[in-house]
């Protein structure tokens, strides 16, 4: 039946920073048979044209809600605040009886968290994901599903302006929620004494340099993105850059044409070094790891 999916057992909270993640959550609980909402097959399985209305209907449906986050400023982003928010309100109101539960992803430690999600349990994406289950399955009955949310058949397509209700999701070849970090978190220098560049080397913006900042830098068609190139064969959501202890990496979210570096095919983080190529869409950037002082 069009526009109906099973009610959810756990609802996937995270925001576009943090989707690779997510969609391994995602695809952990699928693969248990655990009905699982997420943004990035559920929205578009939907076909739903107010997608607020889609997300508030998959929360008061799910049992659970799992927010997966890497750092404090992508937590704190307004749509995951707004997710997680409203399934702690229902727990408040005697509504709920699921768990609250998140996972962090990365270098993120548990005590980054706001307090009231750190106050829940927490678990890591890289060693305790498998303690998820205890958590998804215990206090709940596994009945036959039921559905939620019927929804209008239409066309999901880009939108290049986010709607102006609590929730927006753009969709390309896949979904991201687009957001801008909180002000105070929007850069954080990796080391004083190392600047870190990426350089265009081709196309209509060749010569221009990005200083590498934060700890996720985006690339991409979007204007939401924070390296965003009007260029041919670039996705909406590219790449992006990850800050590490050893400087940065960079990973494919997913993108159209694929990206590569010095040749080679990006299918994981991959960890960048001085003078590395990377070619996204129809551009080649150019990887800097410089003395600042010099």
């Amino acid at each position: 039946m069009p526009g109906v999916i099973d009610a959810p057992e756990v609802f996937i909270s995270a925001s576009s920073a943090d989707y690779i993640d997510a969609r391994k959550v995602y695809a952990f609980l699928c693969a248990r048979n655990i009905p699982t909402f997420f943004s990035d097959e559920s929205i578009p399985a939907l076909g739903e044209t107010d997608y607020k209305l889609a997300i508030d209907a998959a929360i008061e449906a799910a049992h659970h809600l799992v927010v997966v986050t890497s750092s404090r400023a992508n937590v704190d982003s307004k749509w995951v605040t707004y997710e997680w928010n409203t399934f702690a309100n229902e727990q408040l109101s005697g509504r709920k009886h699921g768990n609250l539960l998140t996972i962090v992803a990365g270098n993120m430690r548990p005590s980054e968290l706001p307090l009231s999600l750190r106050q829940k349990q927490v678990l890591s994406l890289e060693t305790e994901l498998d303690k998820l289950l205890h958590y998804v399955r215990r206090g709940t009955s596994h009945g036959p599903a039921r559905p939620f949310a019927t929804a209008k058949s239409v066309e999901t397509e880009d939108r290049d302006e986010p709607r102006s209700h609590p929730l927006s999701i753009v969709r390309e070849t896949r979904t991201v929620h687009p957001e801008t970090p909180r002000q105070e978190d929007a850069e954080l220098p990796l080391a004083s004494s190392t600047r870190f560049v990426a350089e265009v080397a081709s196309g209509p913006t060749q010569n221009t340099i990005y200083e590498l900042r934060k700890d996720r830098v985006l690339i991409g068609r979007s204007p939401d993105c924070d390296i965003a190139l009007q260029v041919p064969k670039m996705s909406r959501y590219q790449g992006q850059f990850v800050r590490g202890d050893d400087g940065y990496s960079f990973e494919d979210l997913g993108s159209s044409n694929g990206c590569f570096i010095n040749g080679h095919r990006v299918n994981q983080r991959t960890l960048l070094h001085d003078g590395d190529h990377i070619h996204a869409g129809a551009v080649i950037l150019i990887y800097r790891q410089t003395d600042a002082s010099g």
